[in-house]
């Protein structure tokens, strides 16, 4: 590791490499993405740390319309309650 990241305490880095086609298009895309912890993961761990990035993108995937179409991601100033209850709103709404 570089010098630069010595007293980070980083002890995890992951490489991950996605392959995605949309359905509509059918045009595909391939995209390397790094994942950084500083807790360290045994080997025995290794599969639930996968399962849990797989997870995190499917509901990335599932909000990204509501993201896209009506700018969720730049609500603020609400209390979390109030934007949980809002994007429940949303999605039934949209759907």
């Amino acid at each position: 590791m570089a010098s630069r990241w010595a007293g980070t305490g980083l002890q995890t880095l992951i490489k991950v490499h996605r392959k995605t086609r949309k359905s509509k298009t059918e045009k595909q895309s391939e995209q390397e993405a790094f994942y950084v912890s500083n807790l360290a993961i045994n080997p025995s761990e290794f599969e639930v740390l996968c399962q849990a990035l797989s997870f995190h993108w499917s509901v990335e995937v599932q909000n990204y319309p509501c993201d896209k179409q009506l700018e969720q991601d730049k609500l603020t100033g609400f209390e979390e309650n109030t934007q949980r209850s809002m994007a429940v709103f949303t999605n039934h709404a949209l759907n």
